[in-house]
Formats: C-alpha cells, structure tokens, sequence
C-alpha cells in the first residue's frame, strides 16, 4: 500500500537539476517543503534552492575517473593482498611444525 503512494509523489529537486530542468527542480522543492504563499517562505525556498543548484552543478562538473580512485587506492589494496597471503602462509607453516 504505501509502495502504491511513491508514484504519486514528484522527483526531487535533486534529480530535475541534473536533468537541467530547474523550473520542475524548484516546483518539486516547494511541495517538499510545503510551500504556500506566504513571502517568507518561498523566499527561503528559493535561497535552499539556487544554494542546491550550485552544489549539484558542482558536483556534477567534477569528473571522477577510474584512473583517479585506481592509482593509489590499487596499490595499497596490492599490498594488504600481499601480507594477507604471507601472513596465512606463516601460519600454515607453524601449523605444519606443531603437529611434528
């Protein structure tokens, strides 16, 4: 039932930004924020919306490649492989030497 009452509720104001469409963005923030037509609140509205805009716009103009997250992330993740396998290699061993 209450899956049922999600298709009526618009996107957010999120989602119509990255979509460029900040007319909706801004409609879909107002009911959100039950926005009625009083000045004070439509004005506050309008002051979290373009502070929205800008971080989403930010947000978007940064590109994160793979290569960015791979190069020092990859190497680090190598080296805890590496002590893992010796790690249970020495504890093989001694399992090896304690059953003599």
């Amino acid at each position: 039932m209450r899956f049922a009452l999600l298709i009526f509720l618009p996107e957010t104001p999120h989602y119509w930004i990255q979509k460029n469409n900040f007319e909706g963005a801004l409609k879909s923030l107002k009911f959100y924020r039950t926005c009625t037509s009083d000045g004070m609140k439509i004005e506050a509205v309008e002051k979290e919306f373009e502070s929205l805009k800008d971080a989403v716009l930010h947000v978007k103009k940064e590109e994160i490649k793979l290569s960015d997250f791979c190069k020092e992330n990859l190497i680090i993740v190598h080296c805890q492989l590496i002590q893992m396998v010796m790690h249970r290699t020495r504890i093989q061993i001694f399992e090896i030497y304690s059953k003599k």
